[in-house]
């Protein structure tokens, strides 16, 4: 009765291990899935916020360089019109530097908003990368079972029932057993 138990229970072993195995390569293969969807996911959320950064810089360029050029016509003027009418002197500097003031305020205001515009794609970047760590991490990923492992899980198991079932088993009924056998 002890040989035929041990062969059950190493086969019951052997086959949980490769039904676990192939549980854990399916867990394993659908992590994977997830993973890469995470990352592109991820990837594509960030082109999109690089796309709208770099508009974003473009239209701040353009209007650094709208407001020299302007600055640069309107002292221009100043100048060509103080010329013409044979004006010079501090009134004329102080007009031209007015202009000069305004296209450096303005270019302030511009790198103000550079400024934030980097902040706030660094922040969205942050949690772009931490969206896509939570949906990796939300899928288990596949562990494959041990043969040793489950060959002495088994084995316990099935020792375990022996000694249920055997009425001298255990360490109460030994004075039983010697008793009987005399």
């Amino acid at each position: 009765m002890g040989l035929p138990m041990i062969a059950l229970t190493i086969g019951q072993g052997i086959f949980s291990t490769v039904q676990k195995n192939k549980q854990a390569d399916a867990q394993e293969k659908l992590y994977r899935q997830n993973r890469e969807a995470a990352g592109q996911a991820g990837a594509d959320k960030m082109a999109a916020e690089n796309m709208q950064f770099a508009n974003n810089m473009k239209t701040i360029a353009g209007q650094r360089l709208d407001a020299n050029l302007e600055a640069m016509r309107k002292v221009a003027e100043v100048e060509n019109s103080a010329s013409e009418s044979g004006l010079a002197g501090a009134s004329v500097d102080s007009q031209s530097s007015q202009y000069h003031i305004s296209a450096l305020r303005q270019g302030t205001s511009l790198s103000d908003q550079v400024k934030q515009l980097t902040t706030n794609t660094r922040l969205t970047a942050k949690g772009v990368t931490a969206e896509t760590e939570n949906r990796i991490n939300s899928v288990q990923r596949g562990v494959k079972a041990n043969l040793f492992t489950e060959l002495v899980g088994s084995a316990l198991g099935t020792a375990g029932g022996m000694i249920k079932n055997d009425p001298y088993a255990g360490s109460f009924n030994i004075k039983k057993k010697k008793e009987e056998s005399v």
